[in-house]
């Protein structure tokens, strides 16, 4: 089974070790981060973040907007007024944590959260397609807006777009800047080398594969 595991963002030293000690406890793993630039998402089951000022707010918004659907968003804060957490929670909070109060609950709340299963790399994705149904498979899952994952790997990140003979998927970076891609393509002999050299230009990590509707489990990489 998966471990679980939480990320904590802009908390206090105190903070961090206190409920890294607490996760720990569960069974759970807590990446401390102190920047909310470029923060990785991949993995994560709950996201923690200290916050006592709103002018923080959009920056986290950010942040939370490209969570997982069903992970849990945790505010940390001094505040307990009506309006700040209607303010976080329209930022996409989910829980609130006052500071002072009981932490005991933190544990249960992410522990009935599914763990996030491993991300599907391109490699991963490549050794997947044995013939165009498998193609189309993968197209139908990224089309359900709920379809987070695909024979047992996150595949939350992947997009694609028709090319000609074929399919691109490509995989987007925590920046949402595609950083690998598989291509599949099923078309006559005599047009692969030409094609072929359309998408390994160098300029995007890429596994092109030949698929052969007519045979089960017959794929060429280019």
């Amino acid at each position: 089974m998966s471990r679980k595991q939480i990320l904590l963002l802009d908390a206090s030293p105190d903070m961090a070790e206190s409920l890294t000690m607490l996760f720990a406890m569960s069974g759970f793993r807590t990446i401390v981060a102190s920047s909310l630039q470029k923060v990785s998402l991949d993995g994560i089951d709950a996201i923690m973040v200290e916050i006592d000022n709103l002018i923080e707010l959009p920056a986290v918004k950010r942040v939370l907007d490209r969570k997982p659907k069903g992970c849990p968003a945790i505010a940390i804060s001094g505040h307990s007024n009506d309006r700040f957490q209607q303010e976080l929670t329209g930022a996409g909070f989910t829980h609130f944590l006052v500071k002072g109060d009981s932490v005991s609950w933190l544990a249960e709340v992410i522990g009935e959260t599914p763990a996030t299963p491993a991300p599907m790399r391109a490699e991963d994705l490549a050794n997947q397609f044995s013939t165009m149904d498998d193609v189309s498979e993968m197209l139908l899952v990224i089309e359900q807006k709920n379809g987070r994952t695909w024979r047992g790997r996150n595949i939350d990140r992947w997009r694609y777009e028709m090319v000609p003979w074929g399919v691109r998927f490509f995989h987007l970076a925590s920046n949402m800047e595609p950083d690998e891609a598989v291509v599949s393509l099923a078309l006559p002999d005599s047009l692969r080398p030409s094609v072929v050299d359309n998408y390994s230009d160098g300029r995007l990590p890429t596994i092109v594969l030949m698929i052969n509707t007519g045979k089960l489990g017959n794929s060429l990489r280019c």
